[in-house]
């Protein structure tokens, strides 16, 4: 929904993905892969930057050694990128602004990095740049039914075919829910950790 109904990627677009070791990350990695983008991930250490790279994306950077902005840059050239998806919010905005490249579409699926930050309006105008919120939750049923017709057409092929996969971090019981927080909580994780219930 947010990388191609929201955003419109198409093949050869630019895309920065924040926190790409997440599920949502590992998952918009793959999409732009099979898709024919190419991905620039921000992550939390050199092992999730790794299995970034690993699952397609062209390069990263890991948060704890800075900005990101100059590597970005690098990734983004002249033109600047496409597109961005980010579940940071106002800590990232100026420098996704600073990559946006003209038409360029800010996705924002979170605000881990707070709800507020001042805005270069000039630079968006200048650039055409569309900021665009985004949340599946409070969609009305029949626009979810529209992106699920998409998902099964385009993306679940890809899936059953598994050049698109799920990335498991770890699986628990449901009784074992305190443990699953504790190592969400440690900020390791790559991809999805699992409850499963017995019946």
């Amino acid at each position: 929904m947010n990388l191609f109904i929201e955003a419109g990627l198409k093949a050869g677009d630019k895309t920065i993905v924040h926190a790409g070791a997440s599920g949502v990350g590992t998952t918009a990695i793959q999409l732009c892969k099979a898709f024919g983008a190419s991905s620039f991930v921000t992550v939390g250490s050199k092992d999730k930057l790794r299995a970034c790279i690993e699952l397609g994306a062209s390069g990263g950077f890991n948060r704890h050694d800075g900005s990101f902005l100059e590597t970005a840059k690098t990734f983004a050239g002249e033109s600047g990128v496409d597109v961005i998806l980010d579940p940071v919010g106002a800590g990232y905005l100026s420098d996704n602004l600073s990559l946006l490249g003209l038409g360029g579409r800010l996705v924002l699926i979170g605000l881990m990095g707070g709800i507020k930050a001042e805005l270069d309006l000039a630079q968006m105008m200048m650039k055409r740049a569309r900021i665009i919120g985004s949340t599946l939750r409070t969609r009305p049923v029949t626009e979810k039914a529209v992106v699920m017709a998409q998902l099964e057409e385009k993306v679940w092929p890809k899936i059953v075919n598994q050049e698109i996969k799920p990335i498991i971090e770890a699986v628990f019981p449901i009784t074992g829910i305190a443990d699953a927080h504790d190592l969400v909580a440690s900020d390791t994780t790559t991809g999805k950790v699992i409850l499963t219930v017995d019946h």
